[in-house]
């Protein structure tokens, strides 16, 4: 988040009148500025606690390091946010509806809200900044942290989440619902039913990241061995965060792979603002820039570093790609009410419109393979079985 001394940021919107001497731009208004947000943002949001010192500077430097990657008005919005923008002030007062079905809200023994009390303020930010509908979606791994989803934690979140839902829903007018982020290699005792998301045919399977530990060609593996097993038991692998992934990184037309066999993607707010670091907002960018995408989730894990808030992406979307794009991605345009049970649209082998003219479809598809070194018929019949 931007520090105050980085004027250029906010050249595009209507500077503040400043003192003679001081002209806009100046080190001396820069401070000023800052200074100006800080106490802002105390008095606006006091539950919300500031980031401390290191760890502002931590964010500062992963969005100077995007700046590059993202479209120009991302940086604009950060520093907008940081010194109490329209968007900021009207916060409360916003009935955008998001449909955020990715966040770990609710207490479970993992990196997510510590309590039932962190939880509920969790939950009052989110729906602060315009989400009515949230998916509390708790780790279920075994690697490279141990989050097991046996039947003591299964029942305690159960109790936790049925609780949280009543409170949140007459205090915030806000829909918890309960899900779980599975990570690739993971056994599911009873099937992948058990960790759907709430009401749906979808799984939340999380895209292996750095923190896996794997090599950046076997975490494609991975994940799409654990897709297609889900698929077979006649479920939608929904990919959590595939431009975290060091393979799509690399190569972000491998989510073609992805997409054509109808598995929808969802990217992270944070990656698109650019607080993820370089290589996941240009990712996150160019598979959006490419038609890609079905969701974008906050994957909010607490109140400092990664609050569950997609208002700032949403701006930055609904400005670079146009309202009707940055809506299907953020008012859960994929999802549609079917017997009473949500139902994802998209339909197996179908590639979002245009994009199968800008990125060749199938043939793309084989010739990223190759490359990628899965061409080969041992390789092919692993990605269609699974490892």
């Amino acid at each position: 988040m931007p520090s105050g001394n980085e004027p250029r940021a906010n050249e595009s919107y209507p500077r503040r009148r400043t003192l003679i001497g001081s002209p806009p731009g100046s080190p001396h208004e820069a401070r000023r500025a800052g200074t100006r947000a800080t106490a802002a943002r105390s008095r606006r949001f006091p539950a919300v606690a500031a980031p401390t010192t290191a760890a502002a500077r931590k964010t500062t430097v992963a969005a100077e390091a995007a700046a590059k990657a993202a479209p120009a008005n991302v940086c604009c919005l950060l520093a907008k946010a940081s010194a109490g923008s329209d968007a900021c002030r009207n916060a409360r007062n916003m009935k955008t509806g998001f449909v955020d079905i990715h966040s770990h809200v609710c207490p479970s023994g993992d990196d997510g809200a510590r309590s039932v009390k962190d939880a509920i303020e969790l939950c009052r930010v989110a729906a602060a900044y315009g989400t009515s509908l949230l998916y509390a979606t708790p780790h279920v791994m075994t690697h490279p942290t141990s989050y097991p989803l046996d039947e003591e934690r299964e029942r305690t979140l159960r109790a936790v989440h049925a609780e949280l839902r009543a409170t949140v829903a007459e205090a915030f007018a806000i829909e918890l619902r309960l899900g779980y982020e599975l990570a690739p290699g993971t056994d599911v005792e009873g099937g992948y039913r058990r960790v759907a998301l709430q009401d749906t045919d979808a799984v939340l399977v999380e895209a292996p990241g750095p923190w896996f530990g794997l090599e950046p060609q076997l975490d494609f593996e991975v994940l799409v061995g654990e897709c297609a097993r889900i698929e077979r038991e006649g479920l939608v692998p929904v990919v959590a965060h595939p431009e975290r992934c060091e393979s799509i990184i690399r190569r972000p037309k491998l989510a073609l792979v992805l997409a054509e066999r109808g598995w929808p993607l969802q990217v992270n707010a944070q990656s698109l603002t650019g607080e993820h670091g370089k290589g996941p907002c240009q990712t996150a960018w160019t598979l959006l820039r490419l038609g890609l995408g079905d969701f974008v989730g906050s994957d909010g894990h607490d109140l400092r570093a990664r609050p569950p808030r997609l208002d700032l992406a949403y701006e930055a979307v609904r400005d670079e790609l146009g309202v009707e794009r940055a809506d299907a991605l953020f008012r859960g345009g994929s999802l549609r009410e079917r017997r009473g049970a949500t139902r994802l649209t998209r339909q197996r082998g179908g590639l979002p419109a245009g994009c199968a003219s800008r990125c060749g479809s199938r043939t793309a598809t084989r010739g990223i393979l190759r490359r990628q070194g899965l061409g080969d018929s041992a390789h092919a019949g692993r990605l269609r079985q699974g490892p």
